[in-house]
């Protein structure tokens, strides 16, 4: 795996099968996070799988997993070194998202920058579209 860290101001860019324009974008911050992830469950082949599912206080809420399979509904994005799987709903709810990962006082988390997004609950786990 790559593990150089990008330019701290950069947005990374994640590209669909066809290479059209970016579907999704990475701050380092949340490359890096996700490159040392990875590397700690090598030699095996690790994705993160971003969903979208209904629940939560705003309608919607948003779903990170790591995992060493693809479902038959998910499509692949790459990111230099990371390769994200999307199904198509939850693609078309997050296409322009930023994927973050920041450290507080509460602890460390990712989180999603969802412009689609019209509210939010207060703790930022959940978004309306609506």
């Amino acid at each position: 795996m790559d593990t150089h860290t990008p330019n701290e101001d950069a947005l990374l860019e994640a590209f669909g099968p066809e290479g059209e324009a970016p579907l999704l974008l990475l701050t380092p911050r949340a490359y890096a996070r996700l490159v040392m992830l990875m590397e700690k469950r090598a030699p095996q082949k690790t994705f993160l799988s971003i969903v979208v599912d209904a629940g939560g206080c705003a309608g919607f809420t948003y779903t990170l997993n790591l995992v060493e399979d693809a479902k038959d509904d998910q499509m692949e994005l790459t990111c230099g070194d990371i390769t994200l799987l999307m199904d198509e709903m939850s693609l078309d709810m997050l296409k322009g998202s930023t994927l973050d990962f920041a450290t507080s006082l509460m602890g460390e988390a990712f989180s999603l920058k969802n412009p689609s997004a019209t509210s939010s609950c207060g703790c930022g786990t959940s978004f309306s579209i609506f």
